[in-house]
């Protein structure tokens, strides 16, 4: 779901559980798709050119999260804007999800939680 479409909320705890059960919903999509595109991206620059065009179309995305939440409140200490938005492109990688879920066997639920989770703690003041 593009950014621009998720509800708009006033409670930055609110706007990570959002991010974190869109990320869930989207990757369990993609995360095959971008594996396909990875694996394929040495092959060709078409394909590698696709493959940076999705890691920046995240990034984008990461920044306007990112950016919402500061709008909301301040970072966590120690974090600008740049490396918040470093952090959350991580967490938003479909490998991510690839790994926990259908490698490890977590459930979607349980990686929303922990997506969660890991959000608050890696953007928010405590």
């Amino acid at each position: 779901m593009p950014v621009h479409g998720r509800r708009e909320s006033g409670r930055v705890d609110e706007l990570d559980d959002g991010e974190a059960a869109a990320a869930t919903r989207i990757n369990s999509r993609a995360a095959p798709i971008f594996e396909t595109v990875r694996r394929a991206a040495d092959q060709g620059p078409e394909v590698a050119e696709v493959w940076e065009t999705l890691l920046r179309n995240r990034r984008i995305g990461a920044r306007m999260v990112v950016e919402r939440v500061n709008a909301l409140g301040p970072l966590r200490q120690g974090s600008d804007v740049e490396r918040a938005v470093d952090v959350l492109w991580v967490f938003n990688d479909p490998a991510l999800y690839d790994a926990l879920v259908r490698r490890r066997g977590w459930t979607d639920d349980a990686f929303r939680a922990w997506l969660s989770e890991r959000m608050r703690d890696a953007l928010l003041v405590e």
